[in-house]
């Protein structure tokens, strides 16, 4: 990264370390060697287990993806065209969430910035693993370097967080209810009851007191020993928190960040009903939403690299089981994949440069 995040800065000790004993240094390093050899165990089994199941359905599979594959000697430039622009909406959409958040707290983030560093985050969540954590906090980063405070931009960032998540789920609610998995009054209960719940949460972290917060401990004296320097830290963490609790969005801003989020979700959904038009097969629409939403919670859940085989997984496989044959569902999703995810990636690069530069214009 360009420059350290001043949210860890904060937590920066300033007295350098004492150096540890050669007992405690040799024992601290058979406690990693044992932790790497856990490890490398854990991910032998897995490798193992799925080369093994990839061994015995390979041969359908591979059948399944030609036969679906075999539809692209034929699309529709309008699903290609429509597909791209759902993508580009989305974007957007979620580019402004960010700027009406920072916007809130009296900085202002430029449109363009808002979208470069849109595009370059969805990048670092695609290649790395767990990349929505190195994205969002590089975001954080990002934004403390345009002018906010430490606490503004952490709290940006987990507000979008959390906006999208709960529009995620009450997406997935609805899909449920439209795939007919659950009762239509029931998923619309649901949804009722999640919004409402949405909104009660958010009036009560309103209304709690934070003027107190970040004063219940003490700040040590320079750190020396392991206890100190976590107690510091603690400290220090504490009052970034409390300093975050205090910002507000307000009603108007929350419910703008909310439709922005929904449009981002259902215009990346629109994406994968567009790619059906492309490969010219009949939209399922009454799964449609439900095996989305499933292939991104799954993907929000396994820390691999964009979600890599796991979003496609789950979303084949929900559309599998509410009765899409495999080859035209293997096919949707992998080329959904290829617009809708990886073909952005392409603009991520250029993206990271230009909001570097950008950094060193300010």
């Amino acid at each position: 990264m360009p420059q350290p995040l001043p949210a860890r800065a904060a937590l920066t000790l300033t007295a350098p370390p004492s150096r540890p004993a050669a007992g405690a240094a040799s024992g601290r390093e058979r406690g990693l060697r044992r932790r790497r050899t856990t490890v490398l165990a854990v991910e032998v089994v897995v490798v193992a287990a799925i080369a093994g199941f990839a061994g015995e359905e390979a041969p359908g599979f591979a059948s399944a993806v030609g036969a679906g594959f075999a539809r692209l000697r034929h699309p529709d430039p309008g699903g290609l065209a429509a597909a791209a622009a759902c993508e580009l909406v989305s974007f957007l959409a979620l580019a402004q969430v960010p700027r009406w958040l920072l916007r809130r707290s009296g900085v202002a983030l430029a449109e363009g910035d808002a979208v470069a560093l849109t595009l370059a985050a969805n990048g670092m969540a695609i290649v790395l693993p767990a990349g929505t954590v190195s994205s969002s906090v590089w975001s954080a980063h990002q934004y403390a370097r345009r002018g906010a405070r430490a606490a503004q931009a952490s709290w940006a960032v987990l507000a979008a967080g959390f906006a999208s998540s709960v529009t995620l789920i009450g997406i997935g609610i609805a899909g449920a209810g439209a795939a007919g998995v659950v009762p239509g009054a029931v998923a619309a209960a649901a949804c009722v009851a999640f919004v409402a719940g949405t909104f009660g949460f958010v009036a009560l972290t309103h209304r709690l007191d934070h003027r107190h917060a970040g004063h219940g401990l003490v700040m040590p004296s320079p750190a020396v020993g392991i206890r100190s320097r976590l107690r510091a830290a603690m400290v220090r963490l504490d009052s970034l928190l409390a300093e975050a609790a205090g910002q507000r969005a307000g009603w108007a801003t929350g419910a703008a960040v909310l439709f922005a989020c929904l449009v981002n979700w259902l215009a990346d959904a629109g994406c994968l009903t567009a790619v059906f038009s492309l490969l010219r097969l009949p939209v399922p629409w009454a799964a449609v939403l439900l095996a989305y939403t499933a292939g991104q919670l799954a993907g929000a859940v396994v820390p691999l690299p964009g979600g890599f085989g796991v979003v496609e997984g789950g979303t084949i496989g929900v559309l599998i089981a509410l009765g899409m044959p495999a080859a035209p569902a293997v096919a949707v999703v992998a080329v959904y994949r290829l617009v809708g995810y990886w073909a952005p990636l392409l603009l991520a690069v250029p993206a990271y440069g230009w909001a570097r530069r950008r950094v060193e214009l300010l």
